[in-house]
C-alpha cells in the first residue's frame, strides 16, 4: 500500500511500514533508475523479475530475498567499476580515526600510525604493525591520487570538471595498480632466482620489507623501523595462535626482546645498501 501525507510517502509491504522524506523518495527513485538502467539495461529484467515475484501481498522473508539479491547486485557493480572498493573498509576507519582528531585534518605521522594501530589492538583486531603501515602506505596514494579531484565531492555537476571520467578512471588505475609496467620492487625481489648468490634469503627479505613500505623508507623511517623490529615478535604471536595456542603460552613463549633494536635494523640496513651497491658496480 501508498499514502502521502505533508512529511512524504508511507509505503506498506506486507507487515513493513516505510516513511521517507520527499528529498529522500526523490534520491531512493534515482538509486532505483541507476539500478534499472546500470551496464546498459542488463539488470533491467532480472530486477524487474525479483519484484514480480513478490506478488500483491509479499511475505516477509520474500522482501527479505528481495533486499539481498538487490545487495548483492550493488556489491557485484561496486567490484566491477570501483577498483577502491576493497580497500575502502580500510580507509573509512582510518578517516574516522583522523577525523577524530583535534585538528580534524586527513595528514598524520609516525605516532598517529603507531596510535591507530594500538587502537585496532585494543578494539579486538589482530591486524599486524606492519599490515596496518601498508594500508596507511595504500591510504596515502589515494590522497595523492584523489588531490586534485576535490571538486567531483562539492555539490555541483561533475560535468564541470573538464575530463572528469578519465580522470577518475585513471586515478583509480594508478591507486589499484593496474596500469604499472612491472611488478612492484618486492615482488620482484621474491621472484629472483638463488643463483648467482648475491644476496641470501634473509638479505633479499629484509630489503623487501623495506621496500615494500616505500615511500615510507624515505618519508616515516621510524615507522619502517617499527615494522622491521616488530615484525618478529608480531610473526610468532600470529603463528602461535593460529595453530590454537592460548594467550598465556603466547606471552611465555614469544619474548618481545626478541624485537630488533632500532639501531640494529639502521645498521643492518646500511651494510645491505652497500653490498647491493658493490655487486652492482661488479655486475
Amino acid at each position: 500500500g501508498l499514502a502521502a501525507d505533508d512529511l512524504g510517502p508511507v509505503l506498506t509491504l506486507g507487515d513493513r511500514a516505510w516513511r521517507a522524506g520527499w528529498a529522500g523518495a526523490a534520491r531512493l527513485l534515482a538509486l532505483a533508475e541507476f539500478v534499472l538502467t546500470a551496464d546498459g539495461l542488463a539488470h533491467f529484467t532480472e530486477v524487474r523479475g525479483w519484484i514480480d515475484e513478490l506478488g500483491p501481498e509479499p511475505a516477509r522473508e520474500d522482501v527479505d530475498q528481495l533486499a539481498r539479491r538487490l545487495s548483492r547486485l550493488a556489491a557485484g557493480y561496486r567490484d566491477a567499476h570501483m577498483p577502491i572498493a576493497p580497500v575502502e573498509k580500510r580507509f573509512r576507519a582510518i578517516l574516522s580515526f583522523l577525523g577524530a582528531r583535534p585538528s580534524g585534518a586527513v595528514v598524520f605521522d609516525d605516532d598517529d600510525i603507531l596510535d591507530f594501530w594500538r587502537r585496532e589492538a585494543d578494539a579486538g583486531e589482530r591486524a599486524q604493525f606492519r599490515t596496518v603501515a601498508e594500508h596507511f602506505v595504500t591510504f596515502e596514494r589515494a590522497l595523492a591520487a584523489f588531490g586534485g579531484l576535490t571538486r567531483l565531492v562539492q555539490a555541483g555537476s561533475v560535468e564541470a570538471v573538464e575530463g572528469w571520467t578519465d580522470r577518475v578512471d585513471a586515478a583509480l588505475s594508478d591507486l589499484v595498480g593496474e596500469t604499472e609496467p612491472a611488478p612492484p620492487l618486492a615482488a620482484r625481489l621474491g621472484a629472483l632466482g638463488d643463483m648467482p648468490k648475491i644476496l641470501t634469503g634473509a638479505e633479499r627479505d629484509g630489503i623487501a620489507d623495506i621496500v615494500a613500505l616505500a615511500p615510507f623508507h624515505r618519508d616515516r623511517p621510524l615507522t619502517v623501523l617499527r615494522a622491521v623490529s616488530f615484525g618478529v615478535v608480531q610473526s610468532g604471536v600470529v603463528n602461535r595462535l593460529r595453530r590454537g595456542t592460548g594467550g598465556g603460552e603466547v606471552a611465555e613463549r614469544v619474548d618481545c626482546a626478541e624485537a630488533e633494536p632500532y639501531p640494529a635494523v639502521a645498521e643492518r640496513a646500511a651494510a645491505l645498501r652497500e653490498h647491493v651497491a658493490r655487486m652492482t658496480r661488479i655486475a
